[in-house]
């Protein structure tokens, strides 16, 4: 079983397949994207979990979380997304490493598009942006 995937529900798996393959060719040089693997959840139509065999380090992770929830040229695309990351996988020292497991995630209230928001074990909330910078919620 891989530790790190994204939960996605929510959404037709024709548009998660589109998506998936514009964020595959997007990052295709990386070789994250070279294998993505697709699970539906039993009797559920609308909900999956995606494993990258490749593990991508934590800020392409991220960014996969916040692609899903944006993906270019869908309309009427209105996932839930949840992206689950093991904390011994994070190689920068980041204040938000507490516990095993970090929660990403985008909300309709999120303004910003370069960042993700995350909540550790401690349930303390974060906002990680695309430049590396981690701003604590209160």
């Amino acid at each position: 079983m891989h530790e790190n995937f994204i939960y996605i529900e929510n959404v037709k798996e024709s548009d998660l397949l589109k998506a998936l393959q514009d964020l595959a060719n997007l990052y295709s040089d990386t070789g994250y994207t070279d294998e993505i693997e697709i699970y539906r959840k039993k009797d559920k139509y609308d909900s999956f979990s995606i494993i990258f065999p490749k593990l991508p380090d934590f800020d392409r992770f991220s960014y996969f979380v916040n692609y899903l929830y944006l993906p270019f040229d869908l309309d009427k695309f209105e996932p839930r997304v949840k992206g689950y990351y093991k904390v011994k996988n994070i190689t920068d020292n980041l204040e938000f490493k507490t516990g095993d497991w970090v929660i990403l995630f985008m909300t309709k209230n999120d303004t910003d598009l370069d960042e993700v928001s995350l909540v550790n074990e401690k349930d303390e909330n974060y906002n990680f942006d695309f430049g590396g910078r981690v701003k604590k919620n209160e």
